[in-house]
């Protein structure tokens, strides 16, 4: 997406394989030696055995609000609303003020993550989401998850270097079943949201104009996330009809707009689940 705008992008490696592997100092020297703009390096973050920890942290060289490199906590900051803007995960802590911390600060020495430590040109460390979160982790298999992570990266650097936003838009969401809660011994969700409810593997999502013909159709994979996505939409008005296997088929109106995800959150009923009354 930012070739394509025209920027010039260093990507310090393509694949997730052992002989991909570089060193941090190689990767922080490479963006030094070419005098970048913004050097970004992104991950997802983990703390063990999760039963509901998933927030965003970005993480600057040097203490909090006094980076060594000044403007990469504007960077930071102007990113911050894009990554949050996710609405398709729970996010647990830091959703009225953002995580944007020093690494001196945060880990309690003056050494730092060793991507940053040689930096002299601006930039942070991204830790989008927690992978050890069940549910965000069969999120993440989903790679229009991903993409829209990254489309978020997009419009921040949009945002920073003041460059013309996308004229399109895209609508992002989720299958799932009304009442019908997933349970497996090792998934683990935050309690009262909707993670709590089964991912409908393989459903299918139909693309309508406001007119209801149909422009295309997605199917949801078959990883537990119910995830779909459809890019590069004109703004307006679409319909959305979701079908799956033993559910009630439902149709929804969604509107677009440019730059912007829009998004549906589905829960289709089983007809074949019988809800006891509350008799209390």
């Amino acid at each position: 997406m930012l070739q394509a705008s025209g920027a010039t992008v260093i990507i310090s490696r393509t694949q997730n394989r052992d002989e991909d592997d570089r060193s941090l100092s190689e990767i922080a020297e490479e963006a030094n030696a070419n005098n970048v703009d913004a050097f970004l390096s992104i991950h997802s973050n983990a703390v063990g055995t999760n039963t509901g920890t998933n927030y965003v942290l970005l993480l600057l060289h040097g203490y909090d609000n006094a980076p060594t490199v000044e403007a990469s906590l504007p960077m930071a900051q102007a990113a911050w609303p894009r990554l949050m803007s996710n609405k398709l995960t729970p996010w647990t802590h830091y959703t009225t003020s953002s995580n944007l911390r020093g690494d001196f600060t945060f880990y309690g020495n003056t050494s730092g993550l060793g991507v940053l430590r040689p930096l002299i040109v601006p930039g942070f460390l991204s830790e989008g989401s927690f992978h050890d979160y069940q549910p965000e982790t069969h999120r993440l298999l989903n790679k229009d998850y991903r993409k829209l992570e990254a489309v978020n990266f997009y419009r921040y650097f949009c945002d920073y270097f003041l460059a013309d936003l996308p004229a399109t838009g895209i609508i992002a969401g989720y299958a799932k079943g009304k009442d019908e809660t997933f349970v497996h011994p090792r998934y683990t969700y935050k309690a009262g949201t909707d993670d709590r409810w089964l991912p409908l593997n393989g459903a299918k999502v139909k693309l309508m104009n406001a007119a209801g013909d149909s422009l295309d159709v997605y199917e949801v994979d078959t990883l537990y996330n119910g995830i779909f996505a459809f890019y590069n939409l004109v703004p307006g008005n679409y319909k959305l009809q979701i079908s799956a296997t033993d559910h009630t088929t439902k149709d929804t109106t969604i509107s677009v707009l440019a730059a912007t995800t829009s998004y549906a959150k589905m829960m289709l009923v089983n007809p074949n689940i019988i809800v006891p009354n509350d008799t209390t």
